[in-house]
């Protein structure tokens, strides 16, 4: 089915891709007004916002003694399908843990630390997998946005939310472009740079966070007012994704899932942690 992502699910995710345990640290604080960092001509949508990665750099590397990613190689079988778009693999364990590693140092390259808030404003790919557990392998809490809301809307719950950075895809990183506070990062999922992003040399393990640890930051419809943060933690998500497999259905090691609702939503939400 082409234009739909798939994630392939193993009965020990956990073990292969515990990129769903980088959680941060909560603290309630306000956005941090950050001063702008030095352009770069090459820096596309990030240079827009005045927030620039070095060039070069990896965030420092986490390594085992081998220099080896170590959480995929904990995996029975690393090479095994973990993200399909279609019929198309697009990453298996290994790459995918590899992604996820790069990205976490590209984003400690333009200052994101642990329990900082990322936003991701961007419609359903396997980049938005990717970028999502950058997120939580660098400690950040993602604050996941329906792509299909008004640009100032999201604007106000990147704001609100106090995210230092927004990963978009093309649409969405042209519309909210003008609104964003000012020195909040902005990458597209389907630009240069983020592709750059998926290169840097990576981090070999994520941040080690505990189940109290802020992971997501949902926001609600606003039916009745202004759209409110929902936090779920680590231990929500563990909860979440262990009970799914005793829960809900008997995984398989060929078995895989359809995104068919927003990543940006709870029901897509509980794939992605599955």
């Amino acid at each position: 089915m082409p234009g739909r992502s798939f994630v392939v699910l193993r009965s020990e995710p956990c073990s292969r891709l515990e990129g769903w345990a980088a959680c941060p640290q909560y603290a309630a604080r306000p956005a941090r007004q950050r001063s702008a960092l030095p352009q770069d001509e090459k820096s596309g949508m990030a240079d827009q916002r005045g927030r620039t990665a070095p060039n070069g750099v990896s965030g420092g590397e986490k390594q085992d003694e081998s220099g080896r990613m170590v959480i995929p190689e904990r995996g029975e079988k690393p090479q095994s399908p973990a993200l399909l778009q279609g019929t198309e693999r697009k990453a298996n364990y290994l790459e995918f843990a590899r992604s996820a590693g790069a990205i976490s140092a590209a984003l400690a390259g333009y200052g994101i630390g642990k329990g900082d808030r990322v936003a991701l404003f961007a419609a359903n790919s396997t980049r938005y997998l990717e970028a999502l557990y950058g997120i939580w392998w660098r400690g950040g809490a993602a604050v996941p946005i329906n792509a299909k809301l008004h640009e100032k809307e999201a604007a106000w719950m990147v704001e609100n939310s106090g995210a230092e950075f927004v990963f978009a895809d093309k649409k969405t990183a042209e519309l909210v472009a003008p609104y964003l506070p000012e020195g909040v990062g902005l990458v597209s999922l389907d630009s240069p740079e983020f592709g750059a992003m998926c290169q840097a040399a990576p981090h070999t393990t994520p941040e080690p966070l505990d189940p109290a640890d802020l992971a997501w930051l949902f926001y609600t419809s606003g039916t009745t007012g202004r759209p409110k943060g929902v936090m779920l933690t680590c231990g929500n998500l563990a909860s979440m994704a262990l009970s799914y497999f005793v829960d809900v259905d008997d995984v398989k090691p060929q078995d895989a899932i359809l995104y068919a609702a927003p990543m940006s939503m709870v029901p897509g939400s509980t794939i992605s942690c599955t």
